[in-house]
């Protein structure tokens, strides 16, 4: 039984202790009862509310009781728990989860980032760019150069068109645009 690489009582100081074997880990609670078998690893993030586990070199999202809310099945799982969703990575692929285990979105697109504080997403599907809100609906399509978002509030997203090179701004609300044109 020893702690974990992810620092030196970051599992205990959650209630979990680790006993490897063969390169497999189990993992109890500090009652003694088996929350895990036979994982890789598992990671608390930081509230300890979630656990971001590996099996088979594959992925998975368990609640602190061991309860399964998204399967191993994934090549990387990224918890948002502050915006309560999951970012997973499939065969080059994203998509999102609520953190209930919820599919958002298909997993179509090439690279997602979450802006939480604007309640967006900002997605690329086939080299252009677009927006989905927090429930994973479109609200602009991916057909765009570039979409930003402009930390300052002076705007939240910029959209450039190579064919007229013309940019045009976005508002708060993330309407579909572009609304004026910008410099």
């Amino acid at each position: 039984v020893y702690l974990d690489q992810w620092g030196p009582m970051d599992q205990l100081k959650h209630g979990l202790i680790e006993k490897n074997n063969d390169g497999k880990s189990s993992y109890y609670n500090t009652s003694g009862i088996n929350i895990f078998q036979n994982f890789d690893r598992v990671r608390y993030v930081k509230s300890g509310k979630f656990i971001e586990f590996y099996k088979n070199k594959k992925q998975g999202v368990a609640d602190s009781n061991g309860n399964i809310i998204i399967s191993p099945i994934f090549d990387s799982c990224y918890i948002y728990e502050k915006y309560n969703l999951i970012l997973a990575r499939l065969d080059k692929k994203y998509g999102l989860f609520d953190i209930h285990g919820s599919c958002l979105t298909s997993f179509n697109y090439d690279d997602m980032s979450i802006f939480g504080e604007y309640s967006i997403v900002i997605v690329k599907k086939d080299n252009r760019f677009g927006a989905i809100n927090m429930q994973g609906k479109e609200i602009i399509p991916c057909e765009f150069e570039e979409l930003k978002i402009d930390r300052d509030n002076i705007c939240y997203g910029v959209q450039q068109d190579s064919i007229t090179g013309k940019f045009g701004v976005f508002d708060h609300t993330h309407d579909s645009g572009p609304h004026e044109e910008g410099r």
